[in-house]
């Protein structure tokens, strides 16, 4: 039985999916992934695909942003905040990661591992080659820009909620509170990025019901301090 958990949870699966395909592609070859970890995630997504595609899912990217106007995602992304502030956006990662997410045909004619799923963009962090990220790397308050790009994906409806990089430090008790009022309204959150000071005790070998999906794999989960 199809049950709007198990939707959300298919769903999150193919975010995780999508995120390392996008990843995959902008390597050099695919050497560098983990013994095993291809055949991983084709196993997931097929098992997701069972579930959902993402119909009555609202995904929340928090990244570099993503572009509204881009082909196949016409109509389907939500604009958020942009607590970047930067005069010049490229909104590259951050549409090149929900394409892949939520997609109907990007220029390749690829279609998205979620296609059904709608989109909110969340602009926390600039793109590498953006003008002013270095500027805004050295002074801006990390932790409370992803704590209020959660609140307001949660807010506005995200069941699923991408962030493309996440802090952890001594003072990222604001993120904690977010993350854990997300996970307390049944929002999964997940990342590709493990926490850069995340103690080896955050980190366990499989992923629950409920959690922060993280790790290179995206087999683990990250739940705080």
């Amino acid at each position: 039985m199809l049950t709007p958990r198990r939707a959300v949870m298919a769903v999150a699966v193919a975010v995780l999916a999508a995120v390392r395909l996008a990843a995959i592609g902008r390597a050099v070859s695919a050497s560098s992934m983990p013994a095993g970890s291809a055949s991983q995630l084709m196993a997931d997504l097929r098992h997701a695909w069972q579930i959902s595609k993402g119909h009555g899912v609202t995904v929340a990217v928090l990244g570099t942003g993503v572009d509204p106007n881009a082909v196949g995602l016409a109509g389907r992304v939500t604009v958020g905040p942009d607590y970047v502030k930067l005069p010049h956006p490229l909104l590259l990662e951050g549409t090149l990661i929900a394409n892949g997410i939520a997609g109907d045909r990007d220029p390749d004619g690829t279609l998205g591992i979620a296609p059904e799923a709608r989109i909110i963009s969340v602009r926390v962090i600039p793109d590498i080659d953006e003008p002013g990220r270095q500027a805004f790397e050295n002074g801006a308050p990390f932790s409370g820009i992803v704590a209020s790009g959660i609140r307001y994906a949660v807010s506005h409806g995200a069941r699923v909620i991408y962030i493309d990089w996440l802090p952890y430090s001594v003072d990222s008790e604001d993120v904690d509170s977010a993350m854990h009022d997300a996970l307390s309204k049944g929002v999964v959150i997940t990342t590709l990025a493990r926490p850069a000071a995340a103690p080896d005790s955050a980190v366990t070998g499989a992923c629950p019901v409920t959690g922060v999906c993280a790790a290179p794999a995206g087999r683990a989960c990250w739940r705080g301090p």
